[in-house]
């Protein structure tokens, strides 16, 4: 017998859809309905890294550091090769002062395939923090 898929296809592109709405309502700054479709995300696509990546986006924003790092932390946990909770969960790290873990996890970025954009970001915060000049704290 097959391996049965996790989704039938209307639930993928449900899913897909509901993340686009996340995202969207995230980017337009609606910030408390992006977390209710990111809690609804979680519960109907617990597999997805989205939905924590979204609300960890929203923590970091909030100065929610820790918080931020948690649910980039299970982002990743579910899918080591997405770039963005890749990304954002260096930057938890940086605004947390764990430097060292910074660079780690911003060498990890660079691994990865997906967006130039992002790795270009990565190159620019690893070469800060690689600067004589820069002051750890």
């Amino acid at each position: 017998m097959a391996p049965r898929s996790c989704c039938p296809l209307d639930m993928t592109s449900a899913i897909d859809t509901l993340i686009d709405e996340a995202r969207r309502a995230y980017g337009e700054g609606r910030i408390e309905e992006a977390l209710r479709l990111c809690e609804q995300l979680v519960v109907r696509a617990p597999e997805r890294p989205e939905g924590h990546n979204i609300s960890g986006k929203v923590a970091l924003d909030r100065s929610e550091f820790e918080r931020a790092l948690v649910l980039f932390e299970r982002a990743q946990a579910l899918d080591p090769e997405h770039i963005f909770s890749a990304m954002n969960r260096a930057l938890a790290l940086f605004r947390l002062r764990r430097y060292d873990e910074t660079e780690a996890a911003l060498e990890h970025v660079l691994t990865l395939d997906g967006s130039e954009r992002v790795q270009n970001k990565a190159r620019e915060v690893l070469a800060a923090l690689r600067n004589p000049a820069f002051v750890r704290r």
